[in-house]
């Protein structure tokens, strides 16, 4: 790619995707419904992106990919 820039200390720890999938309890409002997953799944790592695949009366299925290891940016 041209014009992509990375820094050498950018390389320095190799940046890993894991799948994640959880259940959770279903919340009244949206966004705290959107805060609580992205809460949860930040015990695995740092989501990158999910998706609610599943949802009965009280709980909800959630697949996910988060990152983990790199170093952050400050």
């Amino acid at each position: 790619m041209t014009g992509l820039k990375t820094k050498a200390s950018d390389r320095s720890a190799p940046l890993i995707t894991k799948f994640v999938l959880i259940t959770i309890k279903l919340q009244v409002n949206g966004i705290t419904l959107r805060n609580h997953i992205e809460t949860q799944l930040r015990s695995y790592g740092e989501p990158l992106r999910w998706a609610i695949t599943s949802v009965d009366q009280t709980t909800a299925q959630v697949e996910a990919v988060v990152t983990v290891g790199g170093s952050k940016q400050p």
